[in-house]
C-alpha cells in the first residue's frame, strides 16, 4: 500500500468515513461521508468491503433498496462476505421480503 498513492487515498477516505459514523444520524454528515464511500468505491470498484460500507451508509439514510443493491454487489464481489449477507437479509426483513412462521401449522 506504500507504493500505490490510490490505496492509500482509498484507505484515508474509509478512515474519514469511520469518524463521521460516530456523528450519528446527523444529515449532512452522513451526506458528506456517503460521497466519500462512492469514491472509495469507484476508486477500487472490485472490492467487497467498500460495497458493504455503501450499503451501511445508505441504510443510515433510510434508503433500504439501495442499501439492497450494494450488499448485493458486495455478494457478487465475494459470495462468502458475512456483512454483505447479513445486510442483505437486514434490507429484506425491512422490506418485508421475509415473512417469518413463529408458530408451526
Amino acid at each position: 500500500m506504500r507504493n500505490c498513492p490510490q490505496a492509500q487515498k482509498v484507505a484515508n477516505l474509509l478512515l474519514l468515513t469511520a469518524s463521521c459514523i460516530f456523528a450519528g444520524q446527523d444529515s449532512t454528515i452522513l451526506q458528506l461521508s456517503s460521497a466519500l464511500v462512492g469514491k472509495a468505491c469507484k476508486a477500487v470498484p472490485g472490492a467487497p468491503q467498500y460495497a458493504v460500507e455503501a450499503g451501511y451508509q445508505a441504510l443510515l439514510q433510510g434508503d433500504v433498496q439501495g442499501a439492497l443493491t450494494q450488499y448485493s454487489r458486495a455478494s457478487h464481489l465475494h459470495e462468502l462476505d458475512m456483512e454483505a449477507m447479513y445486510g442483505s437479509i437486514e434490507c429484506d426483513l425491512l422490506i418485508g421480503k421475509v415473512l417469518c412462521k413463529l408458530v408451526p401449522s
